[in-house]
């Protein structure tokens, strides 16, 4: 057959199907032509500056993004490159380092992040949205909801590697040493009146594979004639952490917070009062250690460090303590045999068969 007499085969649309098609094609196209026009003719740099904005002022950090984009198909933002750094107290200097010199604000860091909004409430003045991201090269996602009563957060991270979030080190007085570990965290939170400091919630917390130290940065704890100067830190194994917490009236207060190795066995108790907003938080924390014989015959350093801190921090069941306290983005840490006043902290290990439960730390 020539290429001059091949004809395509004519399709033939029943009529009881063209009446139809017109009714629903017409308004689909139309529908269509009209989202594109409104996605175009959307002004973004505004859009992108009062959501920074109002996010800004709603958790006491400065946000920036270095990409925005809006969806087409569904009502949305997609940011690129977020940056979120804790603000200094109003009219208050920023914290002193060791070294006498102002400390750089916490920051952190999130790849990329889109959010999902619900049209129903929208409409009616409030916010509900579902997001989901990467952050710390691992996955985070969640729900956000906001109305004049209250605020509510639920958020579900896995993979989140801590070597990526360079400011918790500091945050839990290990400034300068590093910590890497899989972060599992799974939690939820409702702030009446937007209030962090009256909120209620539950959080559940994993971490494998848990190190700190890596043999070159070193430790210093200001105040103390023998580790003013660092100590390095050799890589000491973590194991597996787990731990959960309940808050009631913005008390966060910790439950079974520890981590088992070969290396080292670990023990968080106490609790955190929120403040408003939440970088300003006050840490009631004590923190209780127990070297291996194995790591301290092998880690040279790590043998003067238990050496010293026997001095200030063995307590009588074998363990080192350390207290935490004041604003989670300046907190104190100084070693301490005893726990702070206040603060009920029950023995290693599980409590012996019918012991009563430790009461609360009162408020």
């Amino acid at each position: 057959m020539s290429p001059s007499r091949f004809q395509l085969p004519e399709i033939q649309i029943p009529e009881r199907f063209l009446r139809p098609a017109r009714w629903v094609g017409y308004p689909l196209f139309g529908l269509v032509a009209f989202l594109l026009s409104l996605y175009l003719s959307l002004p973004r740099d505004r859009i992108q500056d009062q959501l920074l904005a109002g996010t800004s002022e709603a958790i006491g950090a400065d946000i920036k993004a270095t990409g925005f984009g809006l969806s087409l198909l569904w009502p949305g933002v997609h940011l690129d490159g977020v940056s979120i750094t804790a603000r200094p107290p109003p009219g208050q200097p920023p914290p002193l380092g060791p070294d006498g010199k102002p400390e750089k604000p916490s920051r952190w860091l999130i790849d990329d992040l889109t959010i999902y909004f619900d049209l129903i409430p929208l409409m009616r003045g409030q916010t509900s949205t579902d997001f989901r991201g990467h952050a710390a090269e691992g996955k985070v996602a969640g729900s956000y909801a906001a109305t004049l009563e209250k605020l509510a957060l639920g958020v579900d991270a896995e993979r989140v590697q801590l070597k990526a979030i360079p400011s918790l080190p500091a945050a839990i007085g290990l400034t300068g040493v590093p910590l890497e570990g899989q972060l599992q965290l799974k939690g939820q939170v409702v702030a009446p009146a937007w209030m962090w400091a009256q909120a209620d919630g539950e959080a559940d917390l994993t971490v494998v594979d848990g190190l700190l130290g890596d043999g070159k940065a070193k430790l210093t704890v200001p105040g103390n004639p023998y580790l003013s100067a660092g100590i390095t830190v050799p890589p000491v194994k973590l194991g597996k952490i787990v731990g959960s917490a309940t808050i009631t009236k913005g008390r966060v207060q910790l439950k079974d917070v520890r981590a088992h190795s070969p290396d080292l066995d670990v023990e968080i108790e106490g609790f955190i009062e929120l403040r408003d907003p939440v970088a300003f938080s006050q840490l009631h924390l004590y923190v209780k250690l127990k070297p291996s014989d194995a790591l301290i015959k092998r880690e040279s350093s790590l043998e003067i460090l238990v050496n010293v801190a026997g001095q200030q921090a063995r307590r009588p069941d074998g363990y080192f303590g350390i207290d935490i306290n004041g604003p989670a983005n300046a907190p104190y840490v100084r070693p301490s045999p005893t726990p702070p006043p206040g603060l009920n902290v029950r023995p290693p290990g599980p409590p012996p068969p019918g012991a009563p439960p430790l009461p609360p730390p009162p408020r």
